[in-house]
């Protein structure tokens, strides 16, 4: 297949961005297990239509590992397929993964207060208002990939009895012993028959795009959602690239990033569900619910307007060095450190006799 974009997505091992000693040591183990079929890839059809029929985009991702990124031509989902299989990618997120993105294998308080401060800050204020969630007091919010628990904690703060799971022992550990989270190891398919009480609130920050069998999560909670509860999905937004990530889908691509949503696409797999989406925005956030109390709308080809979007996105990335949408900051910067130079010139200049 050839290149949609340019040479520069094609298949070589130089990474797009700086690394650290940490992330340069972790890649280079990930790379050893690849070549010893420790990690093993693996094809499959598209999640949401079953398709086979891809497109390509790239053939590696911004740490320089070599994969396949295309969209499918069925339904526009933009995926990487191959992908490691599960059993590989549990492993990968237990020991390396965290090491590559974060750049630091162990958690720190900081990183924990920019979960809870930036992150469990907007998610808490993004369902107040688009969810309707007056009070929080006794709301059971459950957190699927929670981390060290930084997004619950606010939660918590804010009256909200939590739960999570995630795979990374050592995050959840920080997470327990430092801040007292009901936070554990595991799946949602390994607590799922366990939960005796159902969620009013489920969270999948940066989540959803990382799990490989996406009808089969939905499956799973939809067997915890009652019908008010509201599931909050955030991901990436493969089209918000020209307001994030300087206008550069290199920067956005990363191996651990099986799915790459668009608001249109994630309503899709929702919807294939039968999972109703109440609100949702270009970011990418949704919230919905089930069972659905309106009709599903039918799944919507997105294929063309994607292709035509990521085109035009590399054509402003080629064209400007300053992506436009730091225009704005850029030029208050200048007009401020200009008006706060000529604030500065009676102090400069020298005194007279």
């Amino acid at each position: 297949m050839s290149m949609l974009l340019n040479s520069r997505f094609s298949a070589d091992d130089r990474p797009s961005i700086e690394l650290n000693d940490l992330q340069l040591e972790f890649i280079e183990k990930v790379k050893f297990k690849l070549s010893q079929g420790i990690y093993v890839y693996e094809s499959v059809p598209c999640a949401i239509c079953g398709s086979t029929s891809l497109e390509l985009i790239a053939e590696k991702d911004r740490y320089g590992f070599l994969m396949q990124v295309s969209a499918c031509k069925s339904c526009g989902l933009v995926q990487t397929n191959p992908r490691m299989n599960q059993s590989s990618y549990n492993q990968f997120y237990n020991t390396e993964y965290r090491a590559i993105y974060i750049g630091t294998a162990k958690p720190t308080e900081a990183f924990f207060e920019r979960q809870r401060s930036n992150l469990g800050r907007k998610i808490h204020d993004y369902l107040t208002v688009h969810g309707n969630v007056r009070d929080w007091k006794n709301k059971f919010v459950f957190e699927v990939g929670c981390g060290a628990g930084g997004i619950l904690k606010y939660f918590q703060e804010h009256g909200a009895v939590v739960k999570g799971i995630d795979l990374g022992e050592e995050y959840l550990a920080y997470g327990r012993n430092v801040h007292h989270l009901d936070i554990q190891a595991g799946t949602l398919a390994d607590v799922v028959n366990h939960m005796e009480v159902k969620p009013d609130v489920i969270i999948y920050s940066h989540v959803m795009e990382h799990i490989l069998d996406l009808q089969g999560q939905l499956s799973l909670l939809k067997r915890i959602m009652h019908p008010d509860t509201l599931l909050y999905i955030e991901v990436p937004g493969l089209k918000y690239l020209h307001r994030s990530y300087e206008n550069d889908l290199m920067l956005y691509l990363q191996n651990a990033h099986v799915y790459h949503f668009t608001r249109q696409t994630l309503q899709n797999l929702l919807g294939s569900a039968g999972v109703e989406v109440l609100h949702g925005d270009d970011f990418v956030r949704s919230i919905s619910r089930y069972p659905a109390r309106l009709p599903i709308p039918p799944i919507h080809n997105e294929y063309v307007a994607i292709i035509a979007y990521l085109r035009r996105v590399e054509w402003m990335y080629r064209t400007f060095p300053i992506p436009p949408y730091q225009w704005g900051f850029r030029l208050k910067r200048m007009v401020y450190n200009v008006l706060a130079f000529f604030r500065l010139l009676p102090a400069l200049k020298s005194p007279t006799d």
